[in-house]
């Protein structure tokens, strides 16, 4: 069974694909996908703003920004590695 998570600050195709995703890769129910999905979110907000002292959500930080969710996460893996490829050149 598919989630459909209401589009709020901070959630919308992404956070929905991330849940489905938990489920079907962990065999969870949609409550425990929910309830990592946050946490992680969580966790890694607070970890990003100790290390750079920046927004996790604030893009201006980072040099490449891909949506897993949207072109799946082989092609993601490739081209993180073609992105890495090219700039050693």
């Amino acid at each position: 069974q598919r989630v459909q998570v209401p589009n709020l600050p901070g959630s919308g195709k992404n956070r929905e694909y991330r849940i489905n995703r938990l489920m079907d890769t962990n065999k969870i129910s949609e409550k425990e996908a929910i309830h990592m999905v946050d946490d992680t979110d969580s966790t890694r907000a607070a970890f990003h703003k100790y290390c750079t002292g920046q927004a996790w959500k604030d893009v201006s930080g980072y040099e490449i920004i891909l949506n897993s969710g949207l072109i799946g996460t082989d092609k993601a893996a490739q081209m993180i590695l073609n992105y890495i490829e090219n700039k050693r050149k």
